[in-house]
C-alpha cells in the first residue's frame, strides 16, 4: 500500500516532505537534494521512480479497464481460492512472505489474492479480445482448407522406443531403426500384401491391433492439422505413402470410411475455437501483445513522456524475457 501511494503521488508530480521543524512540498523542476559538489533535481528523482514502478501503474490500468467488464464470478473465485491454497500448501510460514515479495510483489496473502485475480481478468480479456477479432473469411477459409467429413481410420503403429535416459546417439538410431521399419510396411503394401496380415506382423499398437488397427470414426473438428494434412485427400481404402511422425513413432493410416462433411454453421464454433487455439499458441508474446492492443483499444494514452518511455521499455523486457525461453 505504501508503495502505491508513492506511485500515485509521484504521478501527479508532488511528494510532501516533513521534518520535526518544517513541512515542505517538492514539485516537478526543483533541487530535491543539494550537497556540496552535486544537487538531485525533483525531475531526476520523478524519473527514476516512474520507471521503477511502472509495472505497478500497468496493473493499476488493467485494472480500471477490466474491472467493469470483468465482474467477480464463481469461476474466479474458485480460481483464486485454488491458486492461494497451492502456494500456501507449497512453502512454509516462514519461508512464504519472502516468496510473495520475491515472485508476486506483495507483501501478504490480502494482496496476493488481488494480484491473482487480476491475472484471472487479464486471461479471461486476452481469451475473449482474440476470440472476437477471429473473422467469419478466417472460419470459411479454414473449413475449405481443413474440414473433411468424419472419417474412419485404421493404422500401423511403429514405436521408436526412446527413452529419457538414451544418448542422443542412441536416440537416433532407434529413431533410424523405426522409420526404415514403417518404411518397410509401405513397400509391402505397394507390393499388394494384406493390410490385416501388416497390422498383425508390424504394429505395435496393442489396442488396435487385434482389430486390423481400427481407430473407429474420428470426428473432423478433433482431427490434429498433422494428421489431417496426411488424410485429407485420401481415398477410401488409399494409405498414407509416406510414414506420418509423431512424439514416439511413426504411423501408416489407412482411410476405410468417411460420412459427408458437416456444414459450415454446424461446426463454427469449434474452428473458432481451434482458431483461437491456434492463435493463442503463435507467439510466445501473444499475450502481452494482446494487453497492449486492449488498452490501446481502451484509449490509454502517457500525457508524460517518461512514462511513455517506461511503459515501452517495461514492454519489450517482457517480450525479450519471453522469447529468450
Amino acid at each position: 500500500m505504501k508503495k502505491k501511494t508513492l506511485l500515485l503521488l509521484t504521478l501527479i508530480g508532488t511528494i510532501s516532505l516533513t521534518t520535526a521543524c518544517s513541512k515542505a512540498t517538492l514539485k516537478e523542476s526543483t533541487t530535491a537534494v543539494n550537497a556540496k559538489e552535486w544537487n538531485i533535481s525533483s525531475d531526476d528523482y520523478f524519473d527514476e521512480i516512474k520507471e521503477k514502478n511502472i509495472s505497478r501503474l500497468v496493473d493499476l490500468i488493467d485494472k480500471k479497464i477490466l474491472e467493469k467488464k470483468y465482474k467477480k464470478n464463481e469461476k474466479e473465485n474458485k480460481y483464486v481460492e485454488k491458486k492461494i491454497t497451492q502456494i500456501k500448501s507449497a512453502y512454509n510460514e516462514q519461508v512464504l512472505p519472502q516468496i510473495l515479495r520475491t515472485y508476486y510483489g506483495v507483501e501478504s496473502i490480502e494482496e496476493l489474492e488481488k494480484y491473482i485475480r487480476l491475472e484471472f481478468k487479464r486471461d479471461e480479456a486476452i481469451n475473449d479480445y482474440i476470440e472476437s477479432h477471429i473473422t467469419n473469411s478466417e472460419i470459411e477459409d479454414y473449413y475449405n482448407k481443413n474440414i473433411t467429413g468424419d472419417v474412419r481410420i485404421s493404422q500401423i503403429y511403429i514405436k521408436s522406443n526412446i527413452k529419457n535416459s538414451d544418448n542422443e546417439l542412441e536416440k537416433k538410431k532407434k529413431e533410424e531403426e523405426a522409420l526404415k521399419k514403417a518404411n518397410e510396411v509401405i513397400k509391402k503394401l505397394e507390393d499388394k500384401k494384406s493390410w490385416k496380415d501388416l497390422v498383425k506382423e508390424y504394429s505395435d499398437d496393442e489396442a488396435t491391433k487385434l482389430n486390423d488397427g481400427d481407430l473407429g470414426f474420428l470426428k473432423a473438428t478433433n482431427i490434429n492439422e498433422k494428421m489431417n494434412n496426411a488424410i485429407k485427400d485420401l481415398k477410401k481404402g488409399e494409405y498414407t505413402k509416406e510414414p506420418l511422425k509423431t512424439e514416439h513413432g511413426y504411423h501408416i493410416l489407412l482411410k476405410t470410411d468417411e460420412k459427408d462433411k458437416p456444414s459450415l454453421k454446424s461446426i463454427k464454433n469449434d474452428i473458432k475455437e481451434k482458431l483461437k487455439t491456434q492463435k493463442l499458441g503463435s507467439s510466445k508474446t501473444i499475450s502481452v501483445d494482446t494487453l497492449d492492443l486492449i488498452r490501446k483499444e481502451a484509449k490509454v494514452e502517457f500525457k508524460d513522456d517518461k512514462l511513455k518511455e517506461a511503459y515501452n521499455k517495461y514492454l519489450n523486457t517482457i517480450r525479450d524475457n519471453l522469447n529468450k525461453k
